[in-house]
């Protein structure tokens, strides 16, 4: 099924998309509770204040779609990909991440508070202002990525692989568990 259409101030429950492309749609102060989407595409999409409750998305691709001022509070993604998408000003609380896939995705001061990525490979990638408050990463793959500017208070990174990653001084030490050598041999050291 595609869908090539607006949606304001839309309200979906419990609805399930299957196999959906949202082809350069716009979803605008829409709201999604508990609805999931099952192998769904977002392709040249934008999303704007729209919130997305207890939602998954399972085997999702969001390619070349903007998320502003998006919230996901409990929202699980799992092995979706995030293929050259920019994520402007979102906020995830508690959500998860599986087997998900970032490559040249481009995150503009996202706040990400107590969500978890398993298994997620992030590629390309940047993380501008980014707030990681006391989230955990476990098993992820980074790949040319940059936390930089991004405040990591209380994550941690147990059995992650890094190559290189930018990192500052101050970030690392802001970490709950602190790196590995092996981990540090991918990480490249910047200026605040």
């Amino acid at each position: 099924m595609g869908i090539t259409k607006k949606f304001n101030e839309s309200i979906f429950r419990e609805s399930e998309f299957n196999e959906s492309i949202f082809r350069e749609s716009e979803f605008n102060r829409s709201k999604f509770y508990e609805s999931t989407f099952n192998g769904s595409k977002f392709n040249r999409s934008k999303v704007y204040e729209s919130e997305f409750n207890e939602s998954k998305f399972n085997r999702s691709k969001v390619y070349e779609s903007e998320f502003n001022r998006s919230k996901f509070y409990g929202s699980k993604f799992y092995k979706s990909e995030f293929n050259r998408s920019k994520f402007n000003w979102p906020e995830f609380y508690k959500s998860e991440f599986y087997e998900s896939i970032f490559y040249k995705s481009i995150f503009n001061w996202p706040e990400f508070y107590k969500s978890e990525f398993y298994e997620s490979i992030f590629k390309e990638s940047r993380f501008y202002k980014s707030e990681f408050n006391e989230s955990i990463f476990k098993d992820c793959k980074f790949v040319d990525v940059s936390f930089a500017s991004s405040s990591l208070k209380g994550c941690s990174f147990p059995r992650c692989t890094f190559e290189n990653v930018e990192f500052t001084q101050e970030r690392i030490d802001s970490l709950k568990t602190p790196l590995t050598e092996e981990q540090l041999k991918g990480v490249i050291l910047v200026e605040d």
